[in-house]
């Protein structure tokens, strides 16, 4: 039984008469759908580490973790797990002006992470 599937606005008659159509093996196809990786996208810009999350793109796992404010080893437990990474954000105030996380407080304010905690009492 072929269950018909569509891409890009063409109808194909099974998963892998479309995946000959966009030249990609079966594998790739099942890397690209775990990481993100739209499926059209040229071989040799989806060999970079690059994360795709929030509509955006980033150019790293590093880079995603900055965003996200979350660690690079909890990025990576939660795709071990298969759970939904995304950003954990919480917002704070500090002297009447609010902050979209703890990390952009530091930031704006030149301190480390751990610093801009304690002047939040956390």
């Amino acid at each position: 039984m072929m269950i018909a599937v569509e891409f890009k606005g063409v109808k194909y008659r099974s998963i892998n008469a479309m995946l000959r159509a966009i030249g990609i093996s079966k594998g790739t196809y099942k890397q690209r759908k775990a990481r993100g990786i739209p499926l059209d996208m040229p071989k040799f810009l989806a060999q970079k580490r690059r994360v795709y999350a929030d509509n955006m793109v980033f150019d790293s796992v590093k880079d995603y973790c900055e965003y996200a404010g979350i660690k690079r080893s909890g990025y990576k437990y939660r795709r071990a797990k298969n759970f939904k990474v995304k950003p954990y954000r919480r917002p704070v105030e500090y002297n009447g002006v609010q902050y979209p996380s703890i990390n952009a407080l530091a930031h704006a304010l030149g301190l480390s992470r751990g610093k801009a905690r304690e002047l939040l009492g956390l």
